[in-house]
């Protein structure tokens, strides 16, 4: 009786994820056919700096400018991220404010661990078809950060884990 009790359990945590997940192995073939040949690239608003132009202030300004553009690309998965917590059998039992200490502290882990497959060492492709590249990365959150964030997603993709292990690990 318990083991099906956990069979249950493990086939729902593998249904929400596969429901709320746009990095799943199917929407991934797609997402991947669909940007093969068109990869969107991010226009800032912001102009590049020049060689010459070494001033903080334009650096700042296109960093701020990257924070906007990559805050609307994760605004969805957030929100997804949010919906697959609910659909975990009995994350709603647990006191609200718990639920937002829980999703605060660990969506960047879920994140990352959901978005792995759609980083390589020159970008990050978001399910709207759009592209990071690696300078705009390391501009925002540094290239040190970038290049552990890089080896954590190839060791990921290494371990080729199926849809229903990742959804279990998130």
């Amino acid at each position: 009786m318990r083991q099906l009790a956990i069979c249950d359990r493990i086939l729902s945590i593998a249904q929400s994820h596969q429901i709320t997940c746009s990095y799943t192995k199917l929407k991934r073939a797609a997402l991947l056919e669909s940007t093969k040949n068109s990869q969107k690239q991010l226009q800032l608003s912001v102009t590049p700096r020049l060689p010459t132009d070494m001033s903080p202030i334009n650096d700042d300004l296109q960093r701020l400018e990257m924070w906007r553009c990559l805050c609307a690309l994760i605004g969805p998965d957030i929100l997804r991220i949010v919906e697959f917590a609910k659909r975990i059998p009995d994350f709603t039992k647990v006191p609200q404010q718990e639920q937002i200490v829980l999703l605060k502290a660990h969506f960047f882990a879920v994140w990352l661990l959901r978005i792995a497959c759609m980083i390589d060492p020159h970008a990050l492709t978001f399910d709207s078809g759009y592209c990071i590249t690696r300078a705009q990365l390391d501009l925002v959150y540094g290239a040190n950060s970038v290049t552990k964030l890089i080896d954590f997603a190839r060791q990921i993709t290494a371990l080729k884990l199926n849809d229903i292990e990742v959804g279990l690990i998130a």
